[in-house]
């Protein structure tokens, strides 16, 4: 193999590998934390993400790679970091809930996983 050829294959695999380290970050969230949760008999995976004010959007689980969201917090955020807590129903509906220790801001939202 000639320089010339040996080089622009070097570049494609550098490029090759930039993008998929890029396309990893992208779907990782590297702001904020990450919390996996199963339904009771373990057919239905669920993700939380948060993002740098406690936000939570959660995502039903669908692979290795892919996630569909299933619903976004759609408030002004936190102050402080809050965590979220699913409370199953089914395997198909759970209710999210927001406890606040202080039972002044609690809240509560029906999802369901389709």
């Amino acid at each position: 193999m000639s320089k010339p050829a040996l080089k622009k294959t070097l570049v494609i695999n550098i490029a090759v590998i930039a993008a998929v380290i890029a396309f990893i970050i992208a779907n990782t969230s590297l702001s904020g934390q990450t919390d996996y949760f199963s339904s009771p008999n373990g057919r239905t995976h669920i993700l939380v993400k948060y993002d740098f004010v406690s936000r939570p959007t959660v995502y039903k689980k669908e692979g290795l790679i892919f996630n569909k969201k299933l619903w976004s917090y759609e408030g002004a955020g936190f102050t402080e970091t809050v965590w979220f807590e699913p409370e199953w129903i089914s395997d198909t509906e759970f209710i999210f809930r927001y406890d606040d220790k202080n039972d002044e801001f609690d809240e509560e939202f029906l999802i369901k996983v389709n």
